[in-house]
């Protein structure tokens, strides 16, 4: 999967954690890489990407969906807009 930008990567994210009821944080942020991990304990959800170096874009390296923690009821990434 390719992004565009690093925002919309994380806005993504950030989308697809409020609709599992997950929490994530962001590790390894800079200008050539982004890793998002799940805040649950041994959980081995992950997601990285990478700036692509042919193509200005961002694609997906690394992706882990297994979810071995239990649900959150309150999420901190849902915002009014």
């Amino acid at each position: 999967m390719k992004f565009n930008t690093k925002i919309d990567f994380k806005e993504a994210v950030r989308q697809y954690c409020i609709q599992e009821d997950r929490r994530v944080r962001f590790k390894k942020n800079d200008n050539v890489r982004c890793r998002a991990l799940c805040r649950g304990e041994e959980c081995p959800w992950v997601i990285y990407i990478s700036k692509d170096s042919e193509i200005v874009c961002w694609q997906v390296k690394t992706f882990n969906d297994d979810h071995t923690c239990p649900r959150e009821t309150k999420n901190k990434l849902a915002n009014r807009g």
